[in-house]
């Protein structure tokens, strides 16, 4: 699975490019929002975990890498969305394309928050700790809300909804939905203080990679819910979230890759824990 998570995430970015070079030039007047300079960034972040979650697939069975692989295939199809989304402007008629423009609005919200949710409380799996696999399985839930309620959103503007039955259940996933934003930031603070109890129990060696987890999570908690807002205001600050959102997830990307390199018998994923910290043998 490793080479198919690999030439998946690549591929969908190799079709966003393609999308983009079809309406190049061409004078996106659309009458919903396309927030096409985030193409780049989500290529960027689709680029680096598809390869990364391929490696870390690779050596082991460990479920982190196929939460890195969400996080590629979420931003992936947020990439070729964007530009598909603009292509249907530009080019009327193109198959599924009012289905592309709310999957653009969502799918990017896999990989934000299956690292920022999910992600710190499977580093060290299986757990032992009932509470933390419980955390972790809501971890998924909540992102899985949040995925759903967008796609039952009704963009204004946008072309219908195909999955959005009435307008009293779109305007009901995004009450939900923004309700429910302050939440993810509290639940990712949640993860990281977890992260920052194993660091303490860590061994020395272990410590220096699960610090840079620790921090890397902690910035994609303030950058995500900076983001949600500069999307609400439209203002300098999404540009400025959207860097610190882009950065962090690099940045955590890193630190697993560390966490791997630096434990070869980091785990298989059958296995307990040998110890304290995030070691898996």
């Amino acid at each position: 699975m490793a080479p198919a998570v690999w030439i998946l995430a690549w591929g969908l970015v190799a079709a966003g490019i393609v999308c983009g070079l079809l309406s190049w030039g061409e004078d996106v007047d659309a009458a919903f929002q396309i927030h096409r300079a985030f193409f780049w960034p989500d290529v960027l972040i689709a680029g680096i975990y598809g390869p990364v979650s391929a490696f870390v697939l690779a050596r082991t069975r460990h479920p982190v890498g196929w939460i890195l692989a969400a996080v590629a295939m979420g931003f992936g199809v947020s990439a070729l969305g964007l530009q598909y989304s603009a292509l249907g402007v530009v080019h009327s008629g193109l198959p599924g394309h009012a289905f592309v423009v709310q999957l653009t609005a969502a799918a990017w919200v896999i990989g934000a928050l299956g690292a920022l949710l999910v992600l710190p409380w499977t580093l060290e799996w299986p757990a032992r700790s009932i509470p933390v696999r419980c955390a972790a399985v809501l971890g998924v839930l909540l992102t899985a809300f949040a995925f759903i309620s967008r796609m039952l959103v009704q963009t204004p503007g946008a072309p219908r909804n195909p999955l959005a039955p009435s307008r009293e259940v779109s305007q009901w996933a995004y009450a939900a939905d923004s309700w429910i934003i302050p939440f993810y930031f509290l639940y990712a603070l949640a993860g990281a203080v977890y992260l920052v109890v194993r660091y303490w129990r860590a061994s020395a060696q272990d410590r220096l990679g699960l610090a840079w987890v620790i921090f890397s999570v902690a910035l994609v908690a303030v950058s995500y819910i900076a983001f949600e807002v500069g999307l609400s205001l439209d203002g300098p600050l999404l540009s400025i979230a959207a860097a610190s959102l882009m950065a962090a997830q690099i940045m955590l990307a890193a630190a697993v890759m560390v966490l791997v390199v630096r434990q070869p018998r980091w785990g298989d994923g059958r296995r307990g824990v040998a110890g304290h910290g995030v070691r898996v043998c």
